[in-house]
């Protein structure tokens, strides 16, 4: 017999889906340019010279130029609304959402936002409903991590008492399935720190705080930066510092750089300041009412059935946007882990 597997073990997704700051800055920025050069073409009444979704970054592309006028979204607007929604995502299914009925492990949420993610490095906002994408990534992660939520389930927490509005979009969370895979190149392999946690700690206090540093992350891009099992070794010692050593010893068959790198993300993630819930709410509420007037997916207005470009849909209802504000108000600040001692 050989020896025992390691209970920790390093991952090996970081060849596809993991990037430098710089490389990610590029694939946002290209997305961007696409997206906005889709919205020109469209004005004008000509054909794009990009063929619209699904692409993947993987496959490559053309990629046009935009010239300073057609630059209607920016990538650092597309970025803040992309992260409101993974912030929503959470809120909707994680181990603490509201809604008991759709409350998941925290794979499921983790498994959601790492698709969004993925699906948005290719794409832009302004071709891709955001909310669209959120729920079916939602939908997807549930089954493959085999705790299912269905469309309408999805769908009935988005729409309210809207019957009609609930029965677009389920069809529009299902319809989107193949879409959303091709996007992310048919790769549903989506490694997950909060398991990794349970191979470094026994202490259960210790593990469940840093799975909620873990949650934190989920709303940067740690988990496009670095591969899963630095970001469990970097909730745990942003949780307690002190845990180094029997941590090295845990690593003691792994390289040293994965500590060094987990050691830096603890300390990088310690000194961010994310914004509150509220606050970044503010902050993408012109962005979405802009969208909504310029985004290739918008819905024409019945109501003013001879509008042009500067027709919009109506305002989209998150699944718990308006929950999410009504419990932010009372507490302004999001709620960080303590601080390792």
């Amino acid at each position: 017999m050989g020896p025992p597997a390691p209970r920790f073990e390093v991952d090996a997704h970081g060849s596809s889906w993991r990037f430098s700051p710089e490389a990610l800055a590029t694939v946002r920025a290209r997305a961007n340019r696409i997206g906005c050069a889709r919205v020109a073409a469209k004005r004008a009444g000509r054909e794009s010279a990009v063929a619209g979704p699904p692409r993947c970054l993987i496959l490559g592309g053309e990629e046009p130029a935009v010239s300073e006028k057609a630059q209607v979204m920016s990538v650092g607007e597309e970025t803040s609304l992309k992260r409101w929604y993974e912030e929503q995502i959470t809120l909707l299914c994680g181990r603490r959402a509201q809604d008991a009925r759709l409350r998941r492990s925290a794979k499921v949420s983790a498994s959601a936002i790492t698709l969004f993610k993925r699906f948005f490095l290719s794409h832009s906002v302004l071709e891709c409903d955001p909310l669209t994408v959120s729920l079916c990534a939602v939908f997807c992660a549930s089954k493959l991590e085999d705790e299912f939520v269905s469309a309408t389930e999805l769908a009935r927490a988005s729409s309210g008492e809207d019957a009609e509005r609930q029965r677009t979009l389920e069809t529009a969370v299902m319809d989107f399935e193949p879409v959303l895979l091709a996007g992310v190149n048919y790769d549903l392999r989506l490694p997950q720190p909060h398991r990794l946690v349970e191979a470094l700690v026994d202490d259960p206090t210790t593990a469940t705080r840093a799975r909620d540093v873990i949650d934190q992350m989920y709303a940067t891009d740690a988990p496009l930066l670095c591969e899963a099992s630095t970001l469990a070794v970097a909730a745990v010692l942003y949780v307690d510092a002190t845990l180094k050593p029997a941590l090295r010893a845990t690593l003691a068959l792994q390289t040293e750089d994965l500590l060094a790198t987990a050691t830096a993300l603890a300390k990088t993630h310690r000194s961010a300041r994310l914004p509150a819930l509220d606050d970044l709410t503010a902050a993408v509420k012109p962005v979405r009412k802009r969208l909504k007037k310029l985004a290739l997916w918008r819905a024409p207005d019945p109501a003013k059935p001879t509008a042009g470009d500067d027709a919009g849909a109506a305002e989209p209802r998150h699944p718990v946007s308006e929950a999410a504000s009504s419990s932010s108000s009372s507490s302004k600040k999001r709620k960080a882990p303590p601080d390792a001692a």
